[in-house]
């Protein structure tokens, strides 16, 4: 059974091919049974198998279908064709016939592939059993899991005569390759693939190449918008997209065999999410629920076992647009128990209320009140409203509902959330004024404001209270503090994120900028690829994600995610956007896009300030820097060379009184890659007593600069580079060159050459491209590269110069200029050199002729 071709999904598979081969050679087996459930690519595996056994070896196909299970021999009416109808009534001439004639060549065992070996007639599996055990044939059955476990071809796989082998679900690399491909363009290549999307895909599709097909064949036709990098945006949830027909087509093709009992289930699981399994038991039977089991269209729900839910989305999405109101209000009157116990929210209890409202039947106001809040913080504001409006009057909801509207269409779930929670006056003022602090950058004030420990607020005050107490430790430089603060408050919020949903975004948010701003960025970007695959949506993901990387010195990285990011930000709810206009200006300059940079900083100008304080000083200073870079004539490129003077003066007037050290600090940094006199010297006032590695870092870098320490340099930029700091490396390594003065050995004058060669490598092409320092792997000479790519693969000398026709000492000879080339000092700093970038780009050892 084979709905969609899913070639494109299946080269994967290809180890499974080989396996079988194996299988059908092997002398301790007579062949393999491969389990599968529909759409894992059975019916692919055996026309691959078919084309991939030797000419004339006596393969012969048996396709059994359910038409025929019933038929005796049905499944082998074309290797009986001819067999007088009185020999079909005994079992020993069939038995002759078929021996005969699924012979092989030279009288070796013929080769027998069964397709859709669930339904086999009784009569044929007792004829092909016969045989394996005989020796006579060698035998490859493909199967569903519904195949019997006493069935004849499963007892064969039991006693040892069949290797039993099970299809698994596509891993996730195969999907993101896979959808990258099928929703990109020839033009810009595959499209970028979210972890938010990939979870979304694996939700829908299990892993089944089938169902990702067609999966992918409707976001392509329905959500697929051309980005702003020429990609789709690969939107897959199909709750905004409903159903096409051809999704629809294919799970009714899919479904259409079921007895209406396991029906009734997949109905019931489809509307309500999850569902108790006693309740799905007692309204289909036990037998019911475990032959869908078995067949893996149901599994117990990973949050809770006692819930049972769908294996694949793809089915609930279709069963829910499709079903009619009627069937729907006749399926939840009986589930007798659904309305007086509603599940989780971790258990689909939105999912179940949606089925309420459809069936007509009554939920409590408070129960409706709450859901709106939960789908308002889930960005989901259609269905907010609806439960908004399903609140009966009375009792004072109709007020809380005119008040929670506008917050909640505005998708502004914090004030949203609070109201429908019945906290009418939204955060408790102290609250409120201590965000109104420190948008103003008055971080004292915040401290002021809330008490550390107050044993009298709930949890999510006190969540709130932590993250801006974090958010206020940071701007005043103390990285341990504002980081043990901002994690209590995300911990806080994760312990149990439905009652918090309303807080994940400002948390995560603080979070993640007290990391950035403190030097943590691996921490920063770690707890931002958490959130990707989180519970609860975080929409600032990708901007802030590429604030993280152009600050930190991964330019290229950072601007692939922050430029889509600034064009799809729908809302600017943290106003991030003056910042991270200014930051991308700058990550543009940087990487000489001076027609991105203009436009980038055209934008910045004529936004008007907003949100906090220290982000508007630092989107400046980055917009200021990025139009010095665009207008200055450097005599020498790198960090440090003189450009033309951005206002730090007055921008550090403005942090310095306010106490906004962490931002005095960041703004001294980028005056000291600009070359700004006297910057070094500030720097080093200014983190003297900051706390974090970074600002240890910055220390050490500004007294061995005035000191004129080389080989203390060189050592910095080791440690800058070791913490995630590209750019600090490469300052350090260019000053250790210029203070050093006399070369010394040819020793030290190599180290130091090589150091800076290692650290300008990520720069070349960039503003802070040393001139004479590293290249790319990509500049490598063709013969480099094919040297350079087999030493990685772990090949030794010898096999390199064999396998390229050349001499040892010709491939010694490339390696010596690779190393000098890229200030590598051997062969594990290139194995590793070559595995870090691969990591990063598809094949970095692309050459041009």
């Amino acid at each position: 059974m084979n709905f969609l071709r899913t070639e494109d999904q299946l080269p994967c598979r290809q180890s499974v091919v080989h396996a079988l081969l194996g299988a059908l050679q092997w002398e301790g087996r007579q062949g393999a049974l491969v389990v599968g459930e529909t759409g894992m690519g059975k019916s692919w595996l055996l026309r691959t198998l078919e084309r991939s056994l030797p000419p004339g070896g006596g393969a012969h196909v048996v396709r059994a279908s359910r038409a025929l299970r019933s038929v005796p021999y049905g499944a082998l009416d074309e290797v009986l064709a001819g067999v007088p109808a009185p020999d079909l009534a005994s079992a020993f001439p069939v038995l002759r016939a078929a021996r005969q004639r699924l012979r092989g060549a030279d009288g070796r065992p013929g080769v027998v592939l069964v397709d859709d070996a669930q339904f086999l007639d009784d009569e044929t599996t007792h004829v092909l059993t016969e045989l394996v055990v005989t020796g006579r044939i060698r035998l490859v059955a493909f199967t569903d899991h519904a195949l019997a476990p006493a069935a004849g071809l499963n007892a064969l796989a039991h006693e040892g005569y069949l290797d039993r082998m099970q299809l698994e679900p596509l891993a996730d690399a195969t999907l993101r390759s896979v959808a990258g491909l099928a929703l990109g363009s020839a033009a810009a290549g595959p499209a970028p693939l979210g972890a938010r999307a990939l979870l979304r895909l694996r939700e829908a599709t299990g892993g089944n190449p089938m169902l990702l097909r067609a999966v992918l064949d409707h976001a392509a036709a329905t959500a697929a918008r051309p980005g702003p990098d020429g990609h789709p945006e690969p939107e897959l949830d199909l709750i905004r997209h409903p159903p096409t027909g051809a999704l629809t087509d294919l799970v009714a093709s899919v479904l259409a065999p079921l007895p209406e009992a396991q029906r009734a289930v997949l109905d019931v699981l489809a509307l309500g999410g999850a569902v108790p399994a006693s309740e799905v038991e007692r309204l289909a039977g036990v037998d019911a629920v475990r032959a869908l089991i078995d067949q893996r269209f149901v599994t117990a729900h990973p949050a809770d076992a006692g819930y049972l839910t769908l294996r694949h989305g793809l089915y609930g999405e279709v069963l829910r647009a499709t079903l009619p109101l009627g069937r729907k209000a006749l399926l939840h009157a009986g589930v007798v128990n659904l309305a007086s116990t509603l599940p989780p929210y971790q258990c689909h209890r939105l999912r179940h209320l949606d089925w309420a409202l459809d069936a007509g039947a009554p939920v409590d106001a408070a129960v409706l009140l709450d859901a709106a809040r939960v789908a308002t913080a889930l960005g989901l504001p259609e269905t907010s409203e609806r439960f908004m409006r399903a609140v009966p009057g009375g009792d004072g909801h109709a007020a809380v509902v005119d008040r929670a509207r506008p917050p909640a269409a505005g998708v502004r779930p914090v004030d949203a959330g609070e109201v429908l929670a019945g906290r009418d006056a939204g955060w408790p003022a102290e609250l409120a004024r201590a965000q109104a602090f420190l948008d103003q950058g008055r971080p004292e004030d915040v401290l002021g404001e809330l008490p550390a420990e107050d044993p009298a607020r709930g949890t999510a005050s006190r969540a709130a209270t932590l993250a801006l107490h974090g958010g206020a430790l940071g701007m005043l430089g103390r990285a341990v503090e504002s980081v043990q603060c901002t994690r209590a408050a995300l911990d806080a919020v994760l312990a149990d994120p439905y009652p918090l949903a309303h807080l994940y975004e400002d948390v995560l948010t603080h979070h993640v900028l007290v990391l950035a701003h403190t030097g943590a960025a691996t921490q920063a970007l770690a707890a931002l690829a958490d959130a990707e695959t989180a519970v609860l949506p975080f929409g600032a993901g990708e901007v802030l994600r590429g604030i993280v990387l152009v600050r930190r010195g991964d330019v290229r990285d950072g601007m692939r995610a922050l430029v889509p990011g600034l064009t799809r930000m729908r809302r600017d709810r943290h106003l991030l956007l003056p910042y991270a206009l200014g930051v991308a200006s700058w990550g543009a300059a940087v990487l000489g896009e001076t027609g991105q940079a203009a436009a980038l900083l055209a934008e910045h100008r004529a936004l008007p300030a907003r949100g906090r304080l220290d982000l508007g000083i630092l989107g400046i200073a980055y917009a200021a820097a990025a139009g010095s870079l665009e207008s200055g004539t450097p005599q020498q490129p790198g960090p440090g060379a003189p450009q033309r003077p951005a206002p730090f003066a007055a921008l550090l007037a403005h942090a310095r009184p306010a106490g906004l050290r962490t931002c005095e600090k960041d703004l001294l940094v980028l005056a000291v890659l600009l070359g700004v006199p006297g910057a070094t010297d500030g720097l080093a006032r200014v983190v003297a007593d900051l706390q974090g590695e970074e600002a240890l870092v910055l220390a050490d870098l500004a007294g061995a600069t005035g000191a004129g320490n080389g080989a203390a340099l060189g050592s910095i930029a080791d440690r800058a580079a070791a913490v995630g700091l590209p750019l600090i490396a490469l300052t350090a390594a260019l000053r250790a060159g210029e203070v050093r003065g006399e070369p010394g050995t040819p020793a030290e004058a190599r180290a130091v050459a090589r150091r800076l060669r290692r650290y300008s490598a990520p720069f070349v092409g960039t503003h802070f491209e040393v001139r004479g320092g590293a290249q790319r792997l990509a500049d490598l000479t063709r013969s480099e590269a094919a040297v350079a790519r087999r030493v990685a693969a772990g090949e030794s000398n010898r096999d390199i110069a064999q396998a390229l026709y050349v001499s040892v000492r010709t491939v010694e000879g490339h390696l010596h200029r690779t190393y000098a080339k890229l200030g590598l000092s051997g062969r594990a700093q290139l194995v590793r050199e070559v595995r870090e970038v691969r990591g990063l780009r598809a094949d970095p050892l692309q050459t041009a002729p």
